[in-house]
């Protein structure tokens, strides 16, 4: 069996939100490496849903956008560099892009954010639900599910 070349994540380079705004409509909104703010109402952040892959020790990874409250997004961006930041209580979020290549219907499910060590993205935890992806986050998926998501992703690319 030949595994070289299988990717074992996909990044989302913006949240939806960001996404559908024109330049024109992006002026007073920013998008950064880790966070991203659109007119001044809504509030992302960028973190893992990290997907157990079944008899590997190396998980699939969703490096995805999630929304937070002002609130939340504020605590979160004032304990940012905090070298305990790893301990504070998750903030509720909710999944900010589509993943429509292997998951549809991904957009606005809720999950929880868990920050991490400093230089580390916050982990991202589904909430308990019937959606393919809470499941497979739940339960892991199987090599050939990656290779079936890998191909996914090459023909999605046109």
């Amino acid at each position: 069996m030949r595994h070289e070349g299988l990717a074992l994540g996909f990044t989302a380079k913006a949240p939806v939100s960001w996404e559908q705004l024109s330049w024109f409509d992006r002026r007073g909104s920013s998008l950064g490496e880790e966070i991203c703010i659109v007119k001044r109402q809504h509030f992302f952040v960028r973190g893992l849903i990290q997907v157990p892959i079944k008899d590997r020790r190396t998980p699939f990874v969703w490096n995805v956008w999630t929304s937070l409250s002002p609130e939340a997004f504020q605590t979160m961006l004032d304990r940012w560099p905090a070298p305990d930041r790893a301990a504070d209580p998750p903030y509720e979020g909710l999944l900010a892009n589509e993943l429509s290549v292997g998951y549809a219907g991904t957009l606005n499910l809720k999950l929880i954010v868990q920050t991490r060590d400093p230089g580390q993205r916050p982990n991202l935890e589904l909430e308990p639900a019937d959606h393919q992806l809470a499941i497979d986050q739940r339960n892991g998926i199987s090599i050939d599910r990656v290779r079936e998501i890998n191909s996914l992703l090459l023909h999605s690319k046109g």
